[in-house]
């Protein structure tokens, strides 16, 4: 059995790009999953040594966790931009879930998203990755009410709404998304299902007509 976790050692100044290396990880995991990539799969791909591997991250987990940081910072940055940067709640809602499907649909990265897939099945020795991921998914759903909130106070959403629920629903239909890319739907058929699950959302947080 492989060693995944082993003391950082001090030495030569590291002779490789990090935000690179965890580029190239990032995409191993998000294809094949935390379990299904060794840490020799990791050095061979990130072009690094074994000994460098550990002095640089410390552990295969700790790496995994700066991968899923680069999804978030380099990867899914438009899908919050659609979120935060429309000021109408429901074209707020639609402009997530479309860029959601174009995101998921692949092209420049692999289909799916890593972080709604990361750590869902993972054995009991590695529970602390599903919680990391589970904590990430999580933060994700409270972003999401807090928009939904705003859209409250706005006046944007009716008075007698959830916006924990509908956060929540919201980011099902994200995941589901996600799952459907992986399982190979066309981005013609996830761009429907963006539509209809905006327009259920939408129509169960419209405001109350006088």
């Amino acid at each position: 059995m492989e060693n995944e976790s082993l003391p950082r050692r001090r030495g030569r100044p590291r002779s490789f790009n990090v935000d690179e290396a965890v580029a190239k990880a990032a995409l191993l995991f998000w294809v094949h999953g935390y379990e299904g990539v060794s840490v020799d799969q990791l050095t061979t791909a990130m072009g690094i040594t074994t000994q460098s591997f550990y002095a640089a991250f410390g552990s295969k987990k700790r790496l995994h966790e700066e991968a899923l940081a680069w999804y978030e910072r380099e990867v899914s940055q438009p899908v919050r931009d659609a979120l935060t940067g429309e000021r109408d709640v429901a074209r707020a809602i639609r402009n997530t879930l479309e860029a959601s499907a174009r995101l998921f649909a692949g092209g420049e990265y692999p289909l799916g998203c890593m972080r709604s897939t990361a750590g869902i099945a993972t054995s009991r020795d590695n529970e602390e990755i599903a919680l990391h991921a589970t904590a990430q998914r999580m933060a994700t759903v409270a972003i999401i009410k807090a928009r939904l909130d705003q859209g409250l106070a706005d006046g944007q959403i009716g008075s007698t709404a959830d916006t924990r629920i509908g956060a929540l629903y919201l980011n099902a239909v994200i995941v589901g998304m996600a799952v459907a890319a992986r399982d190979g739907v066309p981005l013609a058929d996830l761009l429907v299902m963006a539509e209809v699950g905006s327009a259920l959302l939408d129509r169960n947080l419209a405001p109350e007509r006088s």
